[in-house]
């Protein structure tokens, strides 16, 4: 599991399907290896990988929660 923050988008999860995220809108990407929610709000970005081990909805459910604080 991992969170973290940046001034620019991650070249993982760019071609996910779009979800909501609080008031932002995300991009969900499942892999073999596990699952990452990308979203944006103002100009920082927002990124939340989960193993497997996690269950598929772990990054969305995290996202969620987070917003756009």
């Amino acid at each position: 599991m991992s969170v973290t923050t940046s001034d620019g988008p991650r070249e993982f999860a760019t071609n996910g399907h779009e979800v909501p995220v609080g008031d932002a809108t995300g991009s969900l990407e499942q892999t073999p290896q596990g699952t990452e929610l990308q979203w944006s709000c103002d100009e920082q970005y927002y990124s939340i990988y989960a193993d497997h081990e996690f269950g598929d909805d772990t990054a969305f459910e995290i996202g969620q929660q987070l917003g756009c604080p």
